[in-house]
């Protein structure tokens, strides 16, 4: 079965801007996995190449990173290769992003996945605008079905609707499309809401052997660890606030990796609430860092706004750890009362008495149990699984 692999986001080539990584790590799992399965994934610089002002202020600050470059093709494992033609792009609302020549830079890796691999029997979307919109063109172009895996929440984002219209570009695509998938069960009533379209739930897999329990030193008192970018959407400042009103013993420390624009802002607020000793800031962790930093908390706790699905609670639970989350989307399809709490969005005393609860009791939970319930959910073996029934259906019908 041969797959062409459409991501809206990827990692950039310097490894320090990760969005999409869940989408290359399906990809590599789902080969890695699936010995059926051949995949060429489409690239046109999704991150590097973005006229962004986000992409702006990373590149200020990591000038280096401008110069890093991808090679036109790249054996990333076998059955798996990375095409890469370079392509700009920017908004949607200005000139739909530069979509009409992201779409021949597509063609044309099409075309060469082709000439390699023979006829190719699915293309598989992430997120349903540009990769769904490429992947509907395409498809009907060349006679190849698409399934579009939906990752925009709320859906669909803003510059994506007409008042309660869907514009064309994203919900076409969706309507055409031999399956759809969702993160989360919201997310999925959202895209049926929105479009009529019904979608598939099936969560994003986390790699079970890089993400496991470890066996690191015992350390007195207690450890919270969250990981977030430090955006209003991530809830850190109902955590801090959280904090303030539990005012828990000296030996409770709370470690939050990450960094963003409220950074300066966070740090402010937690010297003014009088936490600042208890609160540890460790800035920008890689993979292996955010591994090694679950292992050692005893618990994790995010108190987001909004989750489209939550990876980080999966990989944290993969990790043997409880967790504490928000009832915003994608956390009540992870938590639940076997590995953790979820209490309501932006609700700093339930927050404050759901931290004082897992103190007491995090060290009481079956770590053994709650890594077999990430295994049977979330493992990236069972959701390579689903996808390939999923694609074997998708072409079949």
């Amino acid at each position: 079965m041969n797959v062409f692999y459409i991501p809206s986001w990827y990692p950039d080539p310097s490894g320090r801007v990760l969005d999409g990584i869940f989408f290359q790590e399906m990809a590599r799992a789902l080969v890695r996995h699936r010995p059926e399965i051949r995949m060429v994934v489409s690239l046109w610089g999704q991150t590097e190449r973005n006229l962004s002002i986000a992409r702006m202020r990373f590149l200020l600050r990591h000038p280096a990173a401008a110069l890093d470059a991808r090679p036109p093709r790249a054996e990333i494992q076998p059955r798996l290769v990375e095409l890469y033609r370079p392509t700009w792009s920017w908004r949607y609302r200005t000139s739909r992003g530069n979509a009409e020549s992201i779409l021949r830079a597509n063609r044309q890796s099409f075309l060469e996945a082709r000439a390699e691999c023979g006829a190719i029997d699915l293309i598989h979307a992430q997120v349903s605008f540009p990769a769904g919109y490429i992947a509907n063109r395409l498809g009907e172009e060349m006679g190849v079905p698409h399934v579009i895996s939906e990752h925009m929440s709320h859906f669909p984002f803003p510059q994506f609707a007409n008042g309660r219209e869907v514009v064309a570009e994203v919900a076409t695509p969706l309507r055409r499309a031999r399956r759809v998938t969702a993160v989360s069960r919201a997310l999925a009533s959202q895209i049926h809401e929105r479009t009529g379209v019904a979608a598939t739930v099936i969560p994003n897999g986390v790699d079970e052997t890089f993400f496991s329990p470890g066996s690191p030193a015992p350390t007195p008192g207690f450890r919270f660890l969250t990981v977030a970018t430090l955006e209003p959407r991530k809830g850190v400042e109902e955590l801090l606030r959280a904090i303030a009103v539990l005012r828990p013993e000296a030996g409770v420390r709370f470690q939050i990796a990450g960094v963003g624009t409220q950074e300066r802002a966070y740090h402010g607020l937690a010297n003014h609430l009088g936490i600042a000793r208890q609160v540890e800031w460790l800035g920008l962790l890689d993979r292996a860092q955010v591994r090694d930093a679950l292992r050692a908390c005893d618990a994790f706790v995010l108190t987001s706004r909004h989750e489209s699905f939550g990876v980080v609670y999966a990989e944290a639970i993969a990790c043997g750890k409880p967790v504490i989350g928000t009832r915003c989307g994608g956390p009540e399809d992870i938590v639940t009362d076997q590995n953790g709490l979820l209490v309501p969005v932006g609700d700093v005393h339930a927050i404050a008495h759901a931290l004082g609860v897992m103190i007491e009791r995090a060290r009481r939970m079956d770590t053994g149990a709650i890594r077999a319930d990430f295994e049977s959910r979330f493992s990236s073996r069972v959701v390579s699984r689903r996808y390939a029934e999923l694609y074997a259906e998708a072409i079949g019908s």
